[in-house]
């Protein structure tokens, strides 16, 4: 085990950067129950967003392009988890996604104070997806570099600043998370966006591929333990399990008390043509398109890769992901119902 970069959390002042979404809060939660004093630079929050229920946390509204609002954030902080940053995939919104994960990071290195550590979100993406369905990890070559993808190309350029700094002397720790699913979903994440869609009946099909998926509450977890015990300059694959889009869905399914009539992968040259619809429907619409062509660019690999380091150097675990598919099912339910209806029900029908 490393030496603890922080052994103890009561009193220490740690920022987080996009703490009010999806994982940005979980990071909250955890440092708060260690006593920590816990600082977030965040936009607004929907009204029932538990942040507004936590007067301990000093809340700067703004995000990681507002260079005054993000000296202000990070000034007097042993620890910053930069944990904010759009996600998008298709054809909308791309300057801004890439100017918050590159620009931002480097306005936000140049922020940092000189005894303070950052831990930098990534992505699995930056580690890497393949046709063959090899289980990939840290050290890996990349093997997607001319994947076509502007949320792989953000997320890829943030990565190499922050290990670029991490070389020339900051305390800089990378973690790469997988795809995050569970609870407490309030801005609506990607994943958390296609259950929610399954579960209205709007997805009739598994797609191609397959992904790592992990509870959300694990990844925050994993991000301060990334902070107490990460080695400067490292990266930690936070993840869970590794599945076909097939067995996810079904998943989602039982977690629903759904018993599909049918449930077909949708093959891949059937998805970019449904695609190319939902991209001509986006643009006369002003709409992002879904699924889009970069959704079809996804699908086309397996997203797979081992915990083993981060489980070895910072004691991480996740639980089952059939849990976490039921507990979001529960979240999302009580918090958004729906019913189905029609054809929906018919084709879906309850167990």
């Amino acid at each position: 085990m490393n030496d603890l970069v922080v052994d103890s959390w009561r009193g220490v002042r740690a920022c987080v950067i996009g703490g009010t979404g999806f994982l940005g809060y979980q990071i909250v939660d955890r440092l708060l129950s260690r006593m920590a004093d816990v600082r977030v630079l965040a936009p607004d929050a929907p009204p029932d967003h538990p942040i507004r229920q936590r007067p301990e946390v000093e809340w700067i509204r703004g995000d990681i392009r507002d260079r005054s609002a993000l000296a202000a954030a990070a000034a007097g902080c042993r620890v910053v988890f930069q944990a904010s940053g759009p996600v998008y995939v298709g054809t909308s919104q791309r300057i801004a996604q890439l100017d918050s994960h590159t620009a931002g990071t480097h306005a936000l290195l140049a922020a940092l104070p000189q005894t303070c550590r950052l831990v930098h979100t990534s992505s699995l993406v930056t580690i890497g997806g393949t046709r063959d369905g090899r289980v990939l990890d840290e050290s890996s070559p990349y093997p997607n570099a001319r994947l076509p993808i502007e949320y792989i190309r953000a997320k890829r350029l943030g990565e190499v600043a922050a290990l670029k700094a991490a070389g020339e002397g900051a305390d800089v720790v990378v973690t790469n998370p997988a795809y995050l699913i569970g609870p407490h979903d309030y801005g609506k994440s990607v994943m958390g966006n296609f259950c929610t869609r399954f579960w209205r009946g709007r997805i009739p099909f598994a797609p191609p591929g397959g992904y790592n998926l992990v509870d959300v509450r694990d990844v925050g977890e994993g991000h301060v333990l990334a902070a107490e015990r990460g080695r400067r300059g490292e990266r930690y694959f936070l993840g869970g399990e590794n599945l076909p889009l097939k067995s996810f869905v079904e998943l989602l399914a039982a977690a629903a008390g759904y018993r599909p009539r049918w449930l077909p992968t949708c093959p891949t040259g059937l998805l970019g043509c449904i695609a190319a619809l939902q991209e001509c429907r986006g643009r006369l619409l002003g709409k992002t398109p879904y699924p889009s062509f970069e959704h079809v660019r996804l699908n086309r690999f397996t997203w797979y890769a081992t915990a083993e380091k981060a489980t070895r150097e910072l004691g991480y675990s996740a639980r089952p992901v059939k849990q976490s598919v039921a507990d979001a099912f529960h979240w999302h339910s009580s918090h958004s119902p729906w019913r189905t209806s029609g054809f929906n029900r018919w084709w879906l029908r309850a167990t």
